[in-house]
C-alpha cells in the first residue's frame, strides 16, 4: 500500500505494520511512504465485550483506511470511516451549551457559530452511518468545573438544529432538572440521557437509575429516549473496576423499566448470579 505525505492511516485490527520508503520483504503489513511531508498513524486496539469474543463491527472493517491528503479536513476523515463500515459515529459539539450558559458570546463566539461548526464538520455523515452528538459539563481529573449545576436551558433551541441522530446529556449529575426543556426543545432527534455520573466513584444503584429513566419518560417518548453515561469516565482517572459496575449499574437499572413497559431485557452477564463468585444460594 503506497501512502504520501500527509496522509492519515487508521488500522482498526491494531495490526503490526511496518513504514519505510522502500519495500523490504518482512511479516506484516507494508506501507511504502512516496513524496515529502509528514503522514499520521492512528492505532486502534481490538475491543473486548462482557460477552467475550471479537467486537463484529471490528472484525468488518479492513485491514488499514486511508485518508488522503487532498481530501481536506476532518470530514474526509469521518466520510472514510463510514465509508469503511462505522455503524456509529460520536462528536463532541463545540461547547454550544457552554457558550450560552455562561454567556460567552461574541461576533465571532457564539451559539450559532459552533452549530455551523458542527453541522459542517458531519455534512453528509447520515446518509452513510448513524451520528451521534455529545455534550457534558466537564470532569477534569473527575471534578466538577461549577460550584453548582449548570442548566442546558438557555442552549436547547440551538441544540435542537444539531444536525445528528442522537444527541446527549448530562442529567445524572444534575439531578435531572433539565429533562423538561430538553423534552420540549429537542423534537427531531433521539436523546441520551446520563444516567450515571462521571464526578464520583460510588456506584449507583440500580434503583437510582430508573427512578431517573421514568423522571425522563415523563418528558421524553419511550422510542426517543437513549439511556446512556454522563460523560466518559476512564481517561480522568476512574478505576476500571469502578467504572465497570456503574455500567453494570446502568443496564440493570433499564432492566428494570424494561420489565415494567413489557420490553425485552438487555443480557448482564456480571449480574448473572451463575458467574458469581460467593454463594448466592
Amino acid at each position: 500500500m503506497i501512502v504520501r505525505g500527509g496522509d492519515l492511516v487508521m488500522f482498526p485490527h491494531a495490526a503490526w505494520h511496518q513504514v519505510s520508503g522502500t519495500p523490504q520483504r518482512q511479516p506484516g503489513m507494508r506501507l511504502e511512504t512516496t513524496g515529502d511531508g509528514p503522514f499520521t498513524t492512528v492505532l486502534c486496539a481490538m475491543v473486548e465485550f462482557e460477552a467475550g469474543g471479537l467486537n463484529p463491527v471490528m472484525q468488518a472493517l479492513p485491514a488499514a483506511i486511508v485518508v488522503r491528503s487532498e481530501d481536506q479536513g476532518t470530514s474526509a476523515e469521518l466520510h472514510a470511516l463510514a465509508d469503511a463500515g462505522c455503524p456509529v459515529i460520536q462528536l463532541e459539539e463545540p461547547q454550544i451549551h457552554l457558550v450560552a450558559a455562561r454567556g460567552l458570546v461574541d461576533d465571532v463566539i457564539n451559539p450559532e457559530f459552533m452549530l455551523k461548526v458542527f453541522n459542517n464538520t458531519v455534512r453528509g455523515l447520515r446518509a452513510k452511518t448513524e451520528v451521534w452528538c455529545h455534550s457534558c459539563w466537564g470532569n477534569p481529573s473527575q471534578q466538577k468545573m461549577f460550584p453548582k449545576a449548570q442548566s442546558y436551558a438557555p442552549a436547547l433551541e440551538v441544540m435542537s438544529r444539531v444536525d445528528a441522530d442522537v444527541i446527549t446529556f448530562e442529567t445524572c449529575s444534575s439531578g435531572g432538572m433539565d429533562l423538561a426543556p430538553i423534552g420540549k426543545h429537542i423534537r427531531n432527534q433521539k436523546i441520551g440521557i446520563g444516567v450515571i455520573d462521571h464526578h464520583t466513584l460510588q456506584i449507583e444503584r440500580p434503583e437510582e437509575v430508573a427512578a431517573l429513566i421514568r423522571k425522563a419518560l415523563e418528558h421524553i417518548p419511550a422510542e426517543r429516549l437513549v439511556i446512556c453515561s454522563d460523560c466518559g469516565m476512564g481517561r480522568e482517572g476512574m478505576s476500571r473496576r469502578h467504572a465497570f459496575y456503574k455500567m453494570v449499574a446502568l443496564v440493570q437499572g433499564t432492566n428494570i423499566l424494561r420489565k415494567e413497559l413489557g420490553l425485552p431485557l438487555a443480557a448482564s452477564l456480571a449480574a448473572d448470579p451463575r458467574f458469581s463468585l460467593i454463594r448466592t444460594t
